[in-house]
């Protein structure tokens, strides 16, 4: 995992930047591609278990897949906000 972002359902269900996914629900993972396809699938708002190697120990974190693009709509909407606010404090 090459990053976490703060407030996601990767963050919150303890995963790690460093992490090696391993495995996800019952599906062995090769490859990122992989990866991105099983939690892509995953049911939303379902727990997902997923098997991470994590420095020389295996952990499994539980993560709750959710629907992102309301999030993305209140991300761009917050980060317009905050550009105008810098905009009117600039002039």
């Amino acid at each position: 995992i090459n990053k976490v972002f703060p407030n996601t359902p990767a963050d919150q269900g303890g995963l790690r930047e460093g992490d090696v996914i391993l495995q996800i629900g019952s599906q062995v993972v090769k490859t990122s591609d992989e990866a991105r396809r099983l939690i892509d699938m995953a049911s939303i708002n379902e727990e997902l278990p997923i098997v991470v190697l994590r420095g020389d120990r295996q952990h499994t974190v539980t993560v709750q897949p959710i629907d992102m693009a309301g999030r993305l709509k209140q991300m761009r909407k917050e980060r317009e906000r905050r550009m105008m606010q810098d905009e009117l404090r600039f002039q």
